[in-house]
């Protein structure tokens, strides 16, 4: 099959910021808001044509006001150029999001991650930077904890496109914590990671926490570059009780094929404790 031309979305565009493109979602929903326990249909205003799998996830934006999309027929950019339909839905959030924005990222995976034994040489020449005393997860992976902060949805409307640090009443791990049935949390890892520009992290859920509820790495792509805690969104739908520093997602490590472009450099980088969304921050 000879590859379609512009204006179609390949993987050789994948350049906007490292390894991902966002997607530009309308979606259909009333009046504009994302209502708590209904499931929405969104469409990408691209058409997209790949060679190999790619990644499609949400953004950190979205995310972070507990929306969640995903894919409902990615195998069919194999074949042709195709929109890409989504699954949208919220965590127990309201949450308005006018028509047209961009909601979704696609990157493709740089190869396999790297073995604890590789990971280390990265850590001791100071390149990757994970604080405190990594502790390794199974072949592949750094073991992450949660942090002291969270922050609790508690009920307000949340706008896609404004400021939203009223619609959350910070909280404290002090001992045990418990999650109260179907809230909705920001959460953030104990530990600071600093990604070098020639290699990507991903976080992967703990599969004990991932059993009890949904648990959903705000942007599971680790970018070339990009420093802070990494953030985390809790729906339980039982509760959860948890202390500081519990097993929450695993980091995997993966070398780059060539540098970025340009690093990360957006507006989360050096983020510390649950930030809320900067979504509000962009251009439409």
């Amino acid at each position: 099959m000879e590859k379609p031309n512009k204006p179609f979305l390949t993987e050789d565009d994948i350049d906007d910021s490292p390894m991902e493109r966002f997607l530009e979602t309308d979606c259909e929903a009333y009046d504009g808001l994302l209502l708590p326990g209904k499931s929405y249909i969104g469409a990408s205003r691209e058409r997209i044509w790949a060679r190999q799998h790619p990644g499609v996830t949400t953004r950190s934006g979205p995310a972070r006001l507990g929306i969640e999309t995903w894919p409902v027929n990615i195998a069919e950019i194999y074949a042709e150029p195709t929109c890409v339909y989504f699954s949208i839905r919220t965590y127990d959030t309201v949450c308005e999001v006018p028509e047209g924005r961009r909601l979704s990222q696609i990157f493709f995976d740089q190869g396999l991650p790297l073995f604890p034994s590789e990971i280390e040489p990265l850590i001791l020449q100071g390149r990757l930077g994970v604080n405190g005393r990594p502790v390794f997860e199974g072949c592949r992976g750094i073991r992450l904890g949660i942090g002291r902060t969270i922050r609790r949805y508690n009920g307000k409307v949340l706008a896609l496109d404004g400021r939203n640090d009223e619609c959350f009443d910070d909280e404290e791990i002090r001992g045990t914590y418990r999650f109260r049935p179907g809230g909705f949390y920001l959460c953030h890892t104990d530990e600071l990671v600093s990604m070098p520009d020639d290699h990507a992290g991903m976080l992967v859920k703990a599969k004990g926490i991932r059993l009890r509820g949904n648990v959903h790495p705000n942007a599971p792509l680790i970018a070339p570059g990009s420093e802070g805690h990494q953030i985390l969104e809790m729906n339980f739908p039982a509760g959860l009780e948890i202390r500081k520093g519990d097993h929450v997602c695993s980091m995997e490590i993966m070398p780059l094929d060539q540098n970025p472009q340009n690093a990360y450099n957006g507006k989360y980088k050096g983020q510390r404790g649950p930030q809320t969304s900067l979504f509000h921050t962009e251009g439409a």
